[in-house]
């Protein structure tokens, strides 16, 4: 079976390699690429030679790439002795029936470009970066890692689910390019959940600060500009790939975080005994990180008696406003608690 490409010109194939290189091809492009390449180390049929390719210098292709400030092409031992395949005819034509795959739950391949890791059994499975940064893969996702990693930039590429717990390196930013989603930090824990282009990109961050951004676009007729926000514990930042909007918004269900000289969540009790409810907001504000808006002048006459053992966030928001006949709404990041007030200490 075969596949066509149809190109106006050798800039469009250049542009499908300089995105291939760093992170933002299509699922198509990437496999029409990698395809490429491999045939490079087989002879190329001798009817499709004919017919549609013209030999070309490898050594041209790399340096118009290295101009672009773009990582260095596959590289294979047998190419030295070969001369490249650059396409210069309007189609180029590849086979992409491959042979039987080998049956494992997990590949690994390298090159010169990346290594590549695809976890296609059923389990989550964990694997050490070159950093010593640590990957715990979810089933039938994809991550490939650059072959510069660690020399100024740590850079990798994800396709699916993965959590990723960053060994902090200030000198050395650590990215995560998803599709049109590109995730930096130094040093931190999150989750990327980037199932394919079509679907929301979701970064849910557990620890530190994650800085995650959008590439420039068009949406229709309207073009789309860079959107950048900074995610920290118990939020996450949601890009809509249908209107091309980037979001921080908060995690589905908080957790209590873990203080200074923990590892793990604490489990809580607490008891308040005719406590300010004005104290309380405070406390769970600080137990999970999240911004609580209220009226101080509103609230200041509330006290109430109750204790917290281990319920979630909105379950003591819950018995805070049942305490009160108060309401509260998440907005982005924050969440609003409204009330009437007391009259008289409750």
């Amino acid at each position: 079976m075969f596949d066509y490409i149809i190109m106006a010109s050798k800039k469009d194939f250049e542009r499908i390699l300089e995105r291939y290189l760093n992170g933002t091809a299509s699922d198509q492009e990437i496999e029409w690429v990698e395809k490429w390449y491999s045939r490079l180390d087989s002879p190329i049929p001798n009817e499709l030679d004919e017919k549609f390719l013209h030999a070309h210098d490898w050594q041209i292709i790399q340096k118009r790439i290295r101009k672009k400030n773009a990582r260095t092409l596959f590289y294979w031992p047998s190419l030295a002795a070969a001369a490249a395949v650059l396409l210069i005819a309007v189609v180029f034509i590849y086979n992409i029936n491959p042979g039987p795959a080998k049956s494992t739950s997990v590949k690994t391949s390298i090159s010169s470009v990346e290594k590549e890791i695809v976890n296609e059994s059923t389990v989550i499975k964990i694997f050490k970066l070159p950093d010593s940064s640590s990957v715990s893969l979810h089933p039938n996702s994809t991550i490939r890692i650059s072959a510069n990693f660690n020399q100024g930039e740590r850079v990798v590429s994800l396709k699916g689910e993965a959590f990723f717990n960053v060994i902090r390196d200030e000198k050395q930013p650590f990215k995560v390019y998803t599709h049109d989603v590109i995730s930096t930090v130094l040093g931190t824990s999150f989750t990327i959940k980037a199932p394919s282009a079509k679907e929301k990109i979701i970064v849910a961050v557990k620890t530190g600060r994650v800085a995650v951004s959008s590439n420039a676009g068009t949406l229709g007729s309207k073009k789309v500009k860079k959107q950048e926000v900074i995610v920290t514990p118990n939020q996450q930042a949601v890009f809509n790939p249908e209107s091309k909007v980037l979001k921080a918004t908060l995690v589905q269900d908080p957790v209590t975080l873990p203080k200074e000289d923990q590892t793990e969540q604490p489990k809580t009790r607490e008891i308040f005994d005719e406590e300010p409810i004005i104290n309380i907001l405070q406390n769970i504000e600080q137990t999970y990180g999240i911004e609580i808006q209220y009226d101080e002048a509103i609230l200041a006459n509330c006290r109430i008696t109750t204790a917290f053992l281990n319920e979630g966030l909105y379950e003591r928001l819950d018995i805070l406003s049942k305490a009160i006949g108060g309401t509260y709404r998440v907005e982005d990041t924050q969440i609003i608690f409204q009330s009437k007030g007391c009259l008289t200490s409750q």
